[in-house]
């Protein structure tokens, strides 16, 4: 069940979004620029759009911060994780 406050929720994505067109900038920036081989920019690219560590609510928590919105944004980004990682996989080996 999600208990959450709809300001708190619009908060989460918004995070979530500048984190993925950050994480999209830098495996355009690591893709095309890096001279590196495929493999190690493929590895790079994934590695962008981890998710946030499972850690990062107990350290929020010791902080004084929003826990509720931080263990929201650290779910979200566990489910995108799972769907984004394997399709940047497919779609840097070509």
């Amino acid at each position: 069940e999600l208990r959450l406050h709809s300001t708190k929720i619009g908060r989460a994505l918004r995070l979530l979004t500048q984190r993925y067109v950050m994480a999209t900038i830098f495996l355009l920036l690591t893709w095309f620029l890096l001279p590196a081989p495929a493999e190690v920019r493929s590895v790079l690219g994934v590695l962008y759009f981890s998710p946030i560590a499972a850690m990062i609510s107990g350290f929020v928590a010791e902080a004084d911060g929003d826990v509720e919105l931080s263990t929201f944004t650290s779910s979200v980004s566990i489910i995108v994780g799972i769907i984004v990682m394997p399709i940047i996989i497919i779609l840097l080996q070509r």
